[in-house]
Order: C-alpha cells, then sequence, then structure tokens
C-alpha cells in the first residue's frame, strides 16, 4: 500500500518511541523513506517536522502518541459507553465534575512533557489521507483523537488499524507488544463507542495470499532491525540535532573541536547490510491487477546465425579483411 503510493500522505501512530524507530528502519530496508517525531527532540525541531510534512515534504510520518499511556492510567476501570467527544487541545483531563475521578487523577503521577507532546491532539496535521494505528490505541479516547488527524474540511480519508488476536499475540517475537495483548477488548469498547456517535467500524477486506510472497522478506528486515540498530539510530539522530542547533553555534565556534568530536565519532551503521533486492519489487511478487505488461521480446533462436557471427567477427578486426602475407608474394 505504501510503497505502490494508494495514498499522498500517511500518518502512523505507534505506542512507544523504540517501536517507532523500529518501524522507521523496517520501511527504510525497502526503500520506503519516512520520518519520526521524537519526543527527545527540542519543541521547534519537532514544529519543523510537522510543517514539512504539512508541506508535502514527507509523504509518511511515524508518531508517537506517548499521551496514550496516560489515558490508559485514567480511564482503564472508568471507561464507560458514552459516546466520546473530541477534546479541544486546551482542555485539561483534571476538569471533571466527578470528585471521585478528580482523586484517583490526583493520585496518579501525571508527566507534564507527555501531555504537552501528544501528538494526536492539538497538533495540526493537515491533508492527511490515511490514518494507520500501526499499535492499537489502549483507550477508546486516544482511538478518536488518533482517526480526528483525517477526512477534515469536507475531504475524504480513511482510518485503518491493526489488531493483534488474544490467540496470535507474542507468537512472533520480533514484533511483538505487551500493550497488544489487550486489544480485542480495547477494540469491543471502540466499536460500541463509535456505534453511540453514528459510526461503524468495518473489517478491512484483504487477501492475505497477496502478500504471502513478501513473507521471507519482511522476516529478513525485521531480523535486520536489532536494539542496537534502534539505540545508534537514536543517538545519531540526537547528534545531528546538537549540530544543527543553533542555540549551540556560538559555543562551536568556541570550541570547535567539540564540533569535530562530534562529526568524526565512528559512523552509525544503523542497520547491517540489507541486501539491495528488498527495495525493488519484481513484478511476479505484485498482485495481478498491479503488475506491469511484460515486453515481448520476439522470437530468440536457438542457434548461432552465420550474420551475427561475421558482425561479431569484424567487430574484433576492426571491420578489415585478414589477408595472407604468404599469397600476397605470389606471382
Amino acid at each position: 500500500m505504501i510503497k505502490i503510493n494508494l495514498f499522498s500522505k500517511i500518518l502512523l501512530f505507534v505506542n512507544e518511541l523504540d517501536r517507532g524507530y523500529k518501524l522507521k528502519l523496517f520501511l527504510q530496508n525497502f526503500g520506503i523513506k519516512s520520518c519520526i517525531l521524537n519526543s527527545e527532540l527540542p519543541l521547534n525541531s519537532r514544529l519543523h517536522i510537522v510543517e514539512e510534512f504539512n508541506k508535502n515534504v514527507y509523504n509518511l510520518l511515524i508518531a508517537t502518541d506517548e499521551s496514550n499511556d496516560l489515558d490508559q492510567e485514567i480511564n482503564d476501570d472508568n471507561e464507560t459507553d458514552e459516546p466520546v467527544k473530541e477534546i479541544k487541545p486546551t482542555d485539561s483531563n483534571e476538569n471533571n465534575s466527578n470528585d471521585d475521578h478528580n482523586n484517583k487523577i490526583k493520585k496518579t503521577p501525571i508527566n507534564n512533557n507527555k501531555i504537552e507532546y501528544g501528538v494526536s491532539r492539538g497538533v495540526d496535521f493537515r491533508n492527511v489521507a490515511c490514518v494507520i494505528n500501526f499499535d492499537l490505541p489502549k483507550s477508546s479516547r486516544s482511538y478518536v483523537h488518533r482517526i480526528g488527524r483525517t477526512a477534515r474540511a469536507g475531504k475524504s480519508g480513511i482510518a485503518l488499524s491493526f489488531v493483534v488476536l488474544a490467540k496470535e499475540w507474542g507468537k512472533h517475537k520480533h514484533s511483538s507488544l505487551k500493550s497488544a495483548k489487550k486489544d480485542e477488548k480495547v477494540l469491543d469498547r471502540i466499536e460500541r463507542q463509535q456505534l453511540k456517535l453514528g459510526y461503524e467500524l468495518k473489517p478491512y477486506q484483504f487477501d492475505m495470499n497477496q502478500v504471502e510472497s513478501f513473507r521471507y522478506r519482511m522476516e529478513d528486515s525485521f531480523r535486520a532491525v536489532t536494539k542496537v540498530a534502534i539505540r545508534e539510530a537514536r543517538i545519531k539522530e540526537i547528534k545531528n540535532e546538537l549540530i544543527t542547533s543553533e542555540k549551540l553555534k556560538r559555543h562551536f565556534e568556541e570550541n570547535p573541536q567539540d564540533l569535530i568530536s562530534l562529526r568524526h565519532d565512528k559512523e552509525l551503521h544503523s542497520i547491517r547490510n540489507v541486501d539491495d533486492h528488498l527495495k525493488r519489487v519484481p513484478n511476479y511478487l505484485l498482485p495481478p491487477g498491479v503488475r506491469k505488461e511484460d515486453k515481448k521480446l520476439g522470437f530468440v533462436p536457438f542457434t548461432k546465425t552465420k550474420k551475427s557471427s561475421n558482425r561479431r567477427n569484424k567487430k574484433r578486426t576492426g571491420g578489415k579483411q585478414k589477408t595472407n602475407p604468404l599469397k600476397k608474394f605470389r606471382k
């Protein structure tokens, strides 16, 4: 779907920062470029990434919704089937008429950075054609905020959510996630609340046989993205941010050795060498409706013709005929 550009702009949501980098490196193995919103980067850098995404510089953005954990702590035991209204960015979770609910919130340690960073709420993403919940959110409230990033201003859009069944959880070690164990329960709450709002979630009709041929490629790419590769990718991004930071320009001018040590540090190989064939999708792996027509080569003979052999000999001799020096002096 991403490789053949079915959607112009895609917003991908994950539940953890390391998970986001793992997905970015996984897509990178297939030649798919993407950018990630990292909560560890300065606010100006994050805003710049969003602006570039809105200007169509990037077509695929991976967002780590870290406020998702906060919603889970608050709403895990108190979530009801009442319709969820989309909360404005200025609204606060602490303003509630229920005293018991307020007491529970006060006892829960709240990270202000996570509230500020919550990408699913308050950030203005423009012209998003598709929202993909690569990791299903931990609460129905987060789901509403996530899918609200698409189909704005009367434009069409689609939201896809990947759900891990309880019986399938933990079978694939490379892609398993702890929160995915409760995906079915969360999906049930989401479906009930969406029905209250007048919407219906429909299963995505897809033939898995069409992608079965990509299984070995996918597993090779997953094995290449290790924990060490993820850590080195995060370090490399932070170092690049230090080099390009305007606030550190004066420090680097006064201490040029610091800049040299950063630039001439060991080259970070985020991923071990992956075959280039992963970046190219051969025609025989594509579904029948997407395949390109093969060029007809015509008849190819098995035997060599005299004309072709004569042409080959002329190229070797430069087009000159061979002369026998003994016959040349005969009378």
